[in-house]
């Protein structure tokens, strides 16, 4: 996945670190400054060829779920993790993490447990990782917080 290849999505290829620039966006100018975002890398950096404006959509709706979850003091974890043929990335907050009730239906457009929430973050994310043929996988941090996992490329499955 080294060249430049017309993307299917989006009709250009990005290098696979451009997909943190959301990332590294919330993490120098977010509003809620009690919350510290990390941004890591793993992997050696190649190409994804995917629609980067999307990919950076869902990363920074999946960023600010995170921080806006998260308590004062707390550490937001962004990783973008890159392989040969595809890349995970992954949102890790310090808050309460998805109840059990709610897990099926957090991606459905409009369901929210926030009194100013609009519901469609999480959906948008669901249908970025979709166009792309990747999957989102929702879970547990190890503080017990929410994990949310796109997989891309041949990590999606």
């Amino acid at each position: 996945m080294g060249g430049r290849k017309k993307s299917e999505t989006g009709g250009r290829s990005k290098h696979w670190r451009r997909k943190c620039r959301a990332a590294r966006l919330l993490a120098s100018r977010h509003a809620l400054g009690e919350v510290k975002v990390e941004v890591l890398e793993q992997g050696s950096a190649g190409a994804l060829v995917a629609d980067a404006e999307l990919l950076e959509l869902a990363l920074f709706n999946l960023a600010q779920n995170a921080i806006q979850a998260s308590p004062p003091g707390a550490t937001v974890q962004l990783w973008a993790v890159s392989e040969p043929a595809g890349g995970r990335l992954i949102v890790e907050d310090q808050g309460s993490g998805i109840p059990a009730a709610d897990a099926d239906r957090i991606f459905e457009p409009f369901f929210t447990t926030r009194a100013r929430g609009s519901g469609l973050g999480l959906a948008v994310v669901k249908r970025v990782v979709v166009a792309h043929q990747g999957q989102v996988v929702v879970g547990r941090s190890a503080s017990g917080g929410a994990r949310f996992e796109i997989r891309l490329g041949s990590c999606a499955g």
